[in-house]
């Protein structure tokens, strides 16, 4: 081959394999290091983050620092709704692998009030997708907090989850501790979407170890009045729960607990009862199998409460619905101070069993058994020994003006819409008539009057 032909070969091959790959790449990154790259990025980073969520997300900056990896800084997730924030993180990097993504949160928080209702969105429309776990996920945060405007919160560390995708499922666990408790044991929650079944099921399980987690943490997700135990109120023990989501029908639900419900402000409980009843409560329940789609109910445990004040009707109710046995009260005292209330309970579907164990209460054991109430040293309920029917415990929260209303499946649907009386209704029904009078026929007197 001639000697030019040669360098010609040369050059070109310079050009073709050095200069152009060369200027290619500075292209490339002078590009990328405009702002209308970063800009363009960060917006198509903000669409699908809301495709795949079903929430509003806004990116402060985005930053590639290498081909997998991308940091985000000052990223907000919006209700699509109401445009109320959900959760704020200061700083995330996520890393794309061939096999798996990693995602690590730095100061995560999440808005308790919101967040029921984008997990729902979250549910629904990234974890009940397969395309969308199509991967292993791995979350990382160092401190998690959960805002809560009425307790101030929580804070987590050392969050660790996991979501692993299956053939019909998808499963996930996080494990975490609570920045204030003591214990060296974390809070294990799992969760696992199951589509092998003709109608998918949902299965969260948690599990507290010795950490006594807040049930403020737990009042937005949990059916049922959690959320009126008061701002101290914690819960340890053991949680499982399932929801069935049939296309024709409303969510199924059951729900098997076992632990202990501590610090319940018994002011918050009954601040919407006619009956007052305060104090510091605690239940420990033994077994809690609750399925409303059977209607079965199977719970056992004890209720401990001291140091409070309990109204005369409550009393009253308590000892003509539940059989308990009173001694006689002074007249004129409307609440009553009380020392110790110590009840065992049993509610197996229908039927409800009440014991009085004040006498197993250190303090209180020369006392007989059965007794319920204890005030200034005196026994002053005693719990009888019959089986009671299960709703005598509506009856006893009932006011005294309320009336017996018909229930069975036949008619249960009006409940919602028949809004019963307020207050005592009047028996005289001149007292009904309007006291607003027409003025058209008007011929003298008075057109409206008080109420005498």
């Amino acid at each position: 081959m001639h000697e030019r032909t040669q360098r010609a070969m040369a050059r070109l091959m310079f050009v073709g394999c050095c200069a152009v790959p060369t200027m290619v790449t500075m292209v490339i990154v002078i590009m990328m290091a405009t702002p209308w790259y970063a800009n363009r990025l960060k917006s198509r980073f903000e669409s699908e983050l809301a495709r795949d969520t079903g929430l509003l997300v806004e990116i402060g900056t985005l930053v590639r620092t290498s081909p997998s990896m991308i940091r985000l800084d000052e990223l907000r997730l919006l209700d699509p709704e109401t445009g109320e924030e959900v959760a704020f993180v200061r700083q995330l990097d996520w890393v794309t692998r061939d096999d798996s993504v990693s995602v690590l949160l730095r100061q995560p928080k999440l808005h308790s009030r919101t967040i029921a209702a984008a997990w729902r969105l979250v549910h629904d429309r990234f974890l009940c997708r397969p395309e969308h776990t199509g991967l292993p996920i791995r979350f990382a945060a160092n401190d998690l907090t959960i805002a809560d405007g009425a307790s101030g919160g929580m804070t987590l560390t050392d969050v660790d989850a996991w979501i692993e995708p299956e053939s019909d499922a998808v499963s996930a666990s996080i494990q975490c501790m609570l920045a204030s408790s003591r214990s060296s044991t974390p809070i294990d929650i799992s969760f696992r979407r199951d589509r092998g079944n003709e109608t998918p099921t949902t299965d969260w399980t948690l599990d507290t170890h010795d950490n006594a987690l807040p049930c403020t943490a737990l009042a937005k997700y949990l059916p049922g009045p959690i959320g009126n135990l008061g701002d101290d109120a914690t819960f340890t023990g053991s949680l499982r729960w399932q929801v069935k989501r049939d296309r024709f029908a409303a969510d199924q639900w059951w729900m098997d607990m076992v632990g202990s419900l501590d610090n319940i402000s018994l002011d918050r409980v009954f601040e919407r009862q006619p009956h007052r009843l305060t104090g510091n409560g605690s239940v420990r329940l033994e077994r809690c199998r609750i399925d409303p789609f059977i209607q079965s109910m199977d719970v056992s445990g004890t209720l401990l409460v001291s140091d409070g004040q309990i109204g005369r009707s409550l009393l009253a109710s308590a000892s003509q619905n539940l059989g308990f046995e009173l001694v006689p009260l002074p007249d004129g005292v409307e609440d009553l101070a009380y020392d110790r209330i110590a009840m065992r309970f049993s509610l197996n579907d229908t039927q409800l069993k009440l014991n009085g164990i004040c006498h197993t209460e250190v303090g209180y054991t020369s006392f007989p058994a059965g007794i319920v109430l204890h005030s200034g040293g005196y026994a002053l309920v005693r719990s009888g020994q019959q089986t009671l029917p299960a709703i005598a415990l509506m009856s006893v929260l009932a006011p005294s003006h309320s009336v017996t209303v018909p229930l069975s499946s036949q008619n249960a649907g009006l409940l919602p819409y028949l809004i019963p009386p307020s207050r005592p209704l009047p028996l005289d029904p001149d007292a009904m008539r309007a006291r607003i009078q027409t003025a058209r026929e008007w011929s003298g007197g008075e057109v409206t009057s008080q109420p005498y």
